[in-house]
């Protein structure tokens, strides 16, 4: 699955040269990318928000307390031109994370 992944990657590079798009593809999260959306400032590269923090975790020692603190500060809080947005997935019983 993570050569598929590779490959959306570089898909939407290749769509945001030719579109001109400025959008942020987030370093280590590839495998969180679900697509693209346009918003009212242009296209974004959607991730989701559940498979960002477990990435996260796994990257950071199976701290998942840590990986939330470290995504809200540096990730969440970022707001540049261009910026991934972040679906979260719901349940019936509520937010996954």
């Amino acid at each position: 699955m993570g050569g598929l992944r590779v490959g959306i990657r570089d898909l939407i590079s290749e769509m945001a040269e030719r579109l001109e798009w400025e959008v942020v593809l987030l370093d280590g999260l590839d495998d969180a990318i679900v697509g693209v959306s346009d918003t009212p400032d242009g296209f974004v590269v959607v991730y989701d928000l559940e498979k960002c923090i477990e990435i996260l975790t796994r990257d950071n020692g199976g701290d998942r307390e840590a990986a939330l603190e470290w995504f809200d500060f540096n990730i969440r809080s970022t707001e540049v031109e261009g910026w991934p947005i972040f679906l979260e997935r719901l349940t019936v019983d509520g937010p996954q994370t």
